[in-house]
């Protein structure tokens, strides 16, 4: 039985955000933000699109979809609407990953919040599961020309303040997923944003875990990934497995009752650095993927994980 997740944001951030969760196992059904009062209005919509993900996934869609905005463009009236439409459709309870009190708690950059015309602005992000667990990314300094670096030391007290601030509100948000926040130099909260966004793509490439990947990670309640910078000095390595080959038994005839996502719970929660890929759409072809300094020690986990997955 496969995780689905009902997906509203923009076009360009779906493309991001989808190829995160299909590598997971995880059906992916993206509506665009745009296009949201149409399926509230035409409820068949809905139906058709919940129809059109079951048929084209190699596993049954026979649990409660999981309903998530992924970026700021929804606003929470709108999202509280399609999730009411949503449960009166299906008599199911659709998971609001997303608490609408967050997206209340959104809104744009205003520079005359920020009190002597700030030079610098701190981009904080934050990740937080449904059991929740905590993972906050490396803070970003924002320099007046738009460059950015990540701050590897706390140079300054107001960064602890900053710190507490995100902690603390995402307590009391309940907050099951990601959110980014920027401070001026006086520790006040300039900005908030939802999900994936330009300002936090720094990670994607720069860190073991990046937003959009950690976003799923949260919605679905699967542990979340290392999110501190690359190493580069560090070893990489790599495997392909064939679960075909292995004790799990997978064949046609029942697939539909293998889940994809559940041997990640005990292999992220084991290393938070490790990555496990479906490479296809019968899901049978797996990369395993990890960073360490030791040579050896990543060997091990790569062969306990594949041996995991392969039921030996």
């Amino acid at each position: 039985m496969a995780a689905v997740i009902l997906a509203i944001g923009r076009r360009d951030n779906h493309a991001i955000v989808k190829a995160e969760a299909e590598k997971l196992g995880i059906s992916y059904l993206p509506i665009e933000s745009h296009l949201v009062s149409s399926y509230i209005q035409n409820p068949e919509l809905i139906s058709k699109l919940i129809e059109k993900g079951d048929k084209g996934s190699n596993s049954s869609i026979s649990q409660p979809t999981i309903l998530t905005a992924i970026d700021s463009s929804v606003g929470a009236a709108t999202l509280r609407s399609f999730a009411a439409k949503s449960n009166e459709i299906f008599q199911l309870p659709i998971s609001l990953r997303s608490d609408p009190r967050v997206l209340d708690a959104l809104g744009s950059y205003d520079q005359s919040q920020s009190q002597g015309g700030d030079s610098e602005l701190f981009l904080i992000t934050a990740a937080r599961s449904a059991h929740g667990q905590l993972a906050i990314w490396p803070t970003v300094k924002l320099k007046p020309d738009r460059t950015s670096h990540p701050i590897t030391t706390n140079s300054f007290n107001e960064l602890d303040e900053m710190i507490a601030i995100v902690s603390k509100e995402i307590a009391d948000f309940n907050l099951i997923g990601v959110l980014t926040y920027v401070f001026n130099s006086s520790a006040e909260v300039v900005l908030r944003e939802w999900g994936v966004a330009p300002i936090n793509f720094w990670s994607e490439n720069s860190c073991y875990t990046g937003v959009s990947e950690q976003l799923i990670r949260s919605i679905v309640d699967l542990p979340l990934g290392d999110i501190s910078l690359i190493d580069l000095d560090s070893y990489y390595l790599e495997e392909v497995v064939d679960l075909k080959q292995g004790n799990i038994s997978i064949s046609s005839n029942n697939f539909q009752d293998y889940d994809p996502v559940r041997p990640l719970l005990h292999l992220y929660a084991r290393n938070p650095k490790l990555k496990i890929h479906y490479l296809d759409d019968k899901k049978t072809l797996v990369k395993i993927s990890l960073f360490n300094h030791d040579e050896n020690f990543a060997l091990e986990e790569i062969a306990h994980a594949r041996e995991f997955l392969l039921g030996d």
